[in-house]
C-alpha cells in the first residue's frame, strides 16, 4: 500500500517520464497533447511530465487513447536490457533473424513485409498459395542468379526478368 510521500512522488514522476517518453517517440509536441486532452495550456503537460502534477482518471484514459496505447502501458518502465535480451534469445532462430532484418529494412519494404504478413496470416488458401509461390519462385531467382555471379546473393540492377 502506498502511503509515504515518496512513493507516489516517485510513482507520479514515473508515469511523468512513460509520458514524456511516449509523446516524443510518437514526435507529438506537448502544445499538440495539451490541446487534444483539452488543457489550457502546454504548462499542464510539462507539469504531468516533471511528476508535479497529477492527473485524473479521465485524462489517463485520454492519454492512452492520444498516445494510441493501452492504459496501462503508461504504467510500465522499459524492461532491463538484460530481460529484453533473454526474451529475444528464447524466441526461435528464424524469428531472431526476422528481427534483425526488420530494422534494415526502408520503409518502403517493411510495409511491403507487413503485406506479405497479412496475407499469410488470412483466412484465404488461394492468396497464401499464391504468395508462397511467389516468395518462392524470387528465393528460387535469387539462388540461381547467385550462382552464376559466384557470389550467392542478387547484384546491383538485377531484376527478375534479366
Amino acid at each position: 500500500m502506498l502511503t509515504e510521500h515518496g512513493d507516489i512522488q516517485g510513482r507520479r514522476e514515473a508515469f511523468g517520464r512513460r509520458v514524456r517518453e511516449l509523446r516524443k517517440a510518437k514526435g507529438i509536441k506537448q502544445e499538440t497533447l495539451a490541446t487534444a486532452l483539452s488543457y489550457s495550456a502546454r504548462t499542464s503537460i510539462s507539469h504531468i511530465e516533471r511528476g508535479s502534477e497529477d492527473v485524473p482518471l479521465t485524462k489517463i484514459f485520454a492519454y492512452a487513447l492520444e498516445l494510441r496505447i493501452e492504459p496501462h502501458e503508461l504504467y510500465l518502465d522499459r524492461l532491463p536490457t538484460s530481460d529484453v535480451t533473454d526474451l529475444i534469445n528464447r524466441l526461435p532462430q528464424p524469428v531472431r533473424d526476422l528481427l534483425r532484418l526488420w530494422k534494415t529494412l526502408a520503409e518502403r519494404e517493411r510495409q511491403a513485409l507487413q503485406r506479405c504478413l497479412e496475407i499469410l496470416a488470412a483466412d484465404d488458401r488461394e492468396s497464401r498459395r499464391r504468395v508462397t509461390e511467389r516468395i518462392d519462385y524470387i528465393s528460387t531467382w535469387k539462388a540461381h542468379r547467385g550462382r552464376q555471379r559466384g557470389s550467392g546473393g542478387v547484384g546491383e540492377g538485377d531484376t527478375l526478368a534479366g
